[in-house]
């Protein structure tokens, strides 16, 4: 815990003010979340720590993914995230958008998910998260991040997705490879 907090301090001192931080959900104690929920509370004059419940194994791929994740929520979780590329089937991995959706509707918090960080051109959960947005109305409370999928999508389907991803109104933010093929 001394590293984390030399570690924020250094950021803090060279401006940064906000740190979104994701914290491992599948550990049947959550020791890493109420850790990260402690430290958060000793530094929020200095910074603010957006906890993301992350879980880093799978929610329905994970013996009580879904319970761990909740909660996360509940001690203080300000954001849910969710990795449904690493879920053991495609079928898992909607389903993991939408409970994830349901519990950021419950708990109001925002959502941010590693959506199809692949090398993969059928990894298309980005639109499912795309289009759960849209209908629960989250404009701008949710992101999709670490998209590396996206840069193997054919042209048909990157102009349906693009006008999808518009009119959600999610934050898209593309893996450090998207970048550099560019």
């Amino acid at each position: 815990m001394n590293k984390l907090r030399k570690a924020i301090s250094w950021q803090v001192a060279n401006g940064i003010q906000y740190i979104r931080t994701y914290v491992d959900t599948t550990d049947k104690n959550l020791t890493a979340m109420k850790a990260m929920i402690e430290l958060r509370e000793e530094l929020k004059y200095y910074v603010m720590l957006q906890i993301v419940a992350f879980p880093q194994e799978g929610i329905l791929s994970y013996t009580n993914g879904l319970e761990l994740l909740e909660e996360s929520l509940r001690l203080g979780a300000y954001v849910i995230g969710a990795i449904p590329h690493f879920e053991f089937t495609r079928e898992y991995g909607v389903e993991s958008i939408n409970k994830i959706m349901e519990l950021a509707k419950k708990y109001g918090v925002l959502v941010d998910v590693h959506c199809d960080e692949i090398d993969d051109e059928q990894s298309r959960f980005i639109e499912g998260l795309a289009a759960r947005a849209y209908e629960y109305n989250m404009v701008h409370k949710v992101t999709a991040s670490h998209t590396t999928a996206m840069h193997s999508y054919n042209g048909a389907h990157t102009y349906k997705l693009f006008r999808l991803l518009k009119m959600s109104g999610i934050n898209v933010c593309f893996g450090h490879d998207d970048i550099m093929d560019q």
